[in-house]
């Protein structure tokens, strides 16, 4: 049996495909992006107009209507992928609970505090952080051909790497998506790996 990827396991969502053909594929992990959904399993038969349903952790449930699709082939050690773009249907609410109020602090590079609310991020440790911005520096100079832009990119992904540790994380994550913007079809696996610094911890 193949065994998971690192990028196939940071899949956490769970979604349902409604085909417009009446048949359903379940359970199919993927991620939620604020673009578009993302799925290793190139298996689903997609056409546009076919339905994803998402169940929160809190008991609602997203929709969301297929408006575009694109088969991404792999490069190195990302499997092809679904890059889904979609529209929004609506939320269903459950049933309202008792609020409860709980504050978590711990003391590690990964502290989280939330009140009152589920915490859907994902912490990445050290050593798998330095892995995924070497995969970027990777699929950078297989697909990058401009000399000067490759440098001008892989010295983003450097200010990435070290914004990390002083606290400049976010705006170095905004600045190398601008500059990457021709070439998120490549980098749009890595995307989730990356999302996921966006925390207090990661600036």
């Amino acid at each position: 049996m193949r065994r998971m990827t690192r990028l196939e396991r940071m899949m956490k969502d769970s979604i349902t495909f409604m085909h417009t053909d009446g048949s359903k594929n379940e359970n199919v992990p993927a991620t939620v992006q604020k673009e578009m959904v993302l799925t290793f399993n190139v298996s689903i038969p997609l056409s546009v107009g076919d339905r994803m349903v998402r169940t929160l952790p809190n008991g609602q449930t997203e929709e969301y209507i297929v408006t575009n699709f694109h088969l991404a082939t792999g490069l190195r050690n990302i499997p092809d992928s679904y890059q889904i773009e979609y529209e929004r249907q609506d939320v269903k609410q459950a049933p309202e609970q008792p609020t409860n109020f709980t504050v978590n602090v711990t003391d590690s590079p990964q502290a989280r505090v939330n009140l009152g609310s589920a915490d859907h991020s994902t912490n990445i440790i050290n050593s798998q952080a330095n892995d995924v911005f070497a995969e970027i520096r990777e699929l950078l100079k297989e697909t990058v051909n401009d000399s000067l832009e490759l440098d001008q990119l892989l010295k983003r992904v450097d200010e990435m790497e070290s914004g990390r540790d002083n606290g400049n994380f976010t705006q170095a994550y905004k600045d190398f998506i601008a500059a990457a913007a021709a070439h998120m079809t490549v980098l749009a696996p890595m995307l989730p790996a990356l999302t996921a610094f966006l925390t207090p911890a990661g600036g």
